[in-house]
């Protein structure tokens, strides 16, 4: 008797060709968690095949998956390649999208929406991809084949809010953090930056008007704490520091380190007396709990997702005032016991969050979908 034939489950991967985000990672982590799950049950994976579909221009190694396969299609790149031959290549199979975006001509897709900043906060973006997202939504909301999915209660309220979703058809599935544990922290970062351990704020985020770093920089001059420097990772800001006197005003109490690979972030994070993130705007919120994990305690911002997803381990701010930022740095440096509470907490906190646990939740979603 022949064994029964395996279902498919497809994977948009041009995630594979994109510079490795916030959005990327959580693809890339899925993906392995997906592969992990499948290789510890045998009896699933004797009647699923996963596959990642990807554009010529792709980043992929198949020693690092021991279930999931890759297969290279169409000729395309990028936005075209999603949008005109992946559906050629997905005919009557579920397609998981993982980074926000999907084939609006595909049969079935799951999407992932990780946000809905462009609708309430759509200064951070291009007109264009503004009005490509916003058509994604509709399509999603019109066609009850889609599947959706988000990262954090907080981005299913929006999207059902401002994206005009339907409710009941988002389903929450949070992101995991436990991929830092195969992370060595490379100290060289602080030598090579002129740091000391405990001696430095730090923060991490992109250019984007949401992560308030004018407000962050404010905080920081309020503070007047002059054995203390500010590290900030990630893209400078030229709103922020388009001004020649930026230099002047902080001098060496200010450094930025731009962007670090894992290791040296890791470092970062072991080494700063406190991580402060006075974001406006996340569907979820990577650094917080990553600053958690390495034990660093959290300044964070009253806002958004942010305090659904950092819990009572963080100690909490309104992130447009810069007086009320540096006051709950002040008591985080200043209060006896504090930062150790917060270590404690911190770590405590973030065990919740694991990739296996958001990939079996994810793949039970495409299951009843199928």
């Amino acid at each position: 008797m022949a064994p029964p034939q395996k279902r498919k489950l497809l994977i948009n991967g041009r995630f594979a060709s994109q510079q490795v985000t916030g959005v990327q990672r959580c693809a890339w982590e899925l993906l392995h968690g997906i592969d992990r799950w499948l290789a510890t049950d045998t009896g699933l994976a004797a009647t699923l095949e996963v596959i990642v579909l990807l554009p010529r221009d792709a980043l992929w190694d198949d020693q690092k998956f021991e279930v999931v396969t890759a297969r290279r299609c169409g000729r395309l790149r990028g936005h075209a390649w999603e949008q005109l031959e992946l559906p050629l290549y997905t005919r009557g199979c579920r397609l998981l999208n993982l980074c926000n975006t999907y084939p609006i001509l595909a049969s079935r897709p799951t999407v992932i929406f990780h946000d809905a900043a462009v609708f309430a906060r759509p200064q951070g973006y291009t007109r264009a991809f503004v009005l490509w997202y916003r058509s994604l939504m509709r399509v999603a909301r019109w066609r009850s084949s889609i599947q959706i999915a988000t990262v954090s209660q907080f981005s299913k309220q929006e999207l059902a809010g401002l994206g005009r979703l339907p409710a009941e058809r988002i389903a929450v599935i949070p992101n995991g953090i436990d991929h830092w544990q195969a992370v060595e922290p490379n100290w060289e970062v602080l030598e090579r930056l002129g740091l000391r351990r405990g001696e430095y704020l730090l923060a991490v985020g992109s250019q984007n008007p949401n992560k308030n770093t004018g407000a962050l920089l404010q905080a920081f001059q309020q503070l007047d704490r002059t054995d203390l420097q500010l590290v900030l990772v990630g893209a400078a800001n030229k709103a922020v520091f388009g001004h020649v006197g930026w230099q002047n005003q902080y001098g060496e109490r200010l450094v930025w380190a731009g962007y670090v690979d894992d290791a040296a972030l890791a470092a970062l994070y072991s080494g700063a007396a406190c991580f402060v993130f006075p974001s406006i705007y996340e569907g979820f919120g990577f650094p917080p709990l990553e600053a958690m994990y390495f034990g660093c305690p959290v300044v964070c911002s009253r806002a958004a997702s942010l305090p659904e997803v950092v819990g009572d381990a963080a100690l909490l701010c309104e992130p447009q005032r810069p007086e009320f930022i540096a006051e709950a740095i002040r008591t985080v440096l200043d209060e006896t016991g504090r930062r150790e509470r917060m270590s404690r907490l911190g770590r405590e906190w973030v065990r919740r969050y694991r990739w296996r646990t958001s990939a079996q939740a994810l793949m039970t979603l495409v299951d009843h979908g199928r």
